[in-house]
């Protein structure tokens, strides 16, 4: 990566356009991290389907469909824990947001789109705090999604190198000319 860097430095490229390379990189490489840990998990996942050491629920998907034993609609987990959830409702009509949750144009907005999209919700107070924080409302600063901490680090400790590079460059083209 440094080598990429190195020759957009030489060939004097714009420090934002470099920068914007710099993160690029880094997502790649986060993007790598991310496939290699996950061929791992599905190896170890394999290794088990093949050697026997593997649950009873990993039994079923080798199994043929009449060899397969369905759990009764009252025994499924998803059931029990659906049955114990707040049920999720439709935008009430008199919804108002509570609180500190200012701005009556951002919760006309928010009901807006709310509606639009079809969006149903066991809590509608949260869904709105939500819909406050996040990086696509068009309230917010930038409306740009956040880059996580260690991309800005990167390209932060990058910039500085760059600047380092080209004042030791230039003093050396000083010194040349003296």
């Amino acid at each position: 990566m440094d080598d990429i860097l190195d020759v957009l430095v030489a060939h004097g490229v714009p420090g934002a356009t470099i920068v914007r390379v710099a993160r690029l990189i880094a997502d790649a490489q986060q993007t790598q991290a991310r496939r290699t840990r996950n061929t791992e998990r599905m190896k170890v996942v394999r290794t088990h389907a093949h050697t026997g050491a593997h649950t009873e629920t990993q039994d079923a998907a080798f199994l043929s469909k009449e060899e397969k034993v369905y759990p009764r609609k009252e025994e499924s987990k998803k059931d029990k824990k659906e049955s114990r959830a707040k049920p999720k409702t439709d935008l009430p009509t008199d919804w108002q947001p509570i609180g500190d949750q200012r701005d009556p144009t951002e919760a006309d907005e928010f009901r807006d789109h709310a509606r639009a999209k079809g969006y149903r919700y066991s809590d509608w107070h949260a869904a709105y705090r939500n819909f406050q924080r996040s990086p696509y409302n068009s309230r917010n600063k930038a409306g740009a999604t956040p880059q996580p901490a260690s991309v800005l680090n990167f390209a932060a400790g990058f910039d500085a190198r760059t600047r380092m590079q080209l004042a030791e460059r230039a003093e050396i083209e000083r010194q040349r000319r003296r």
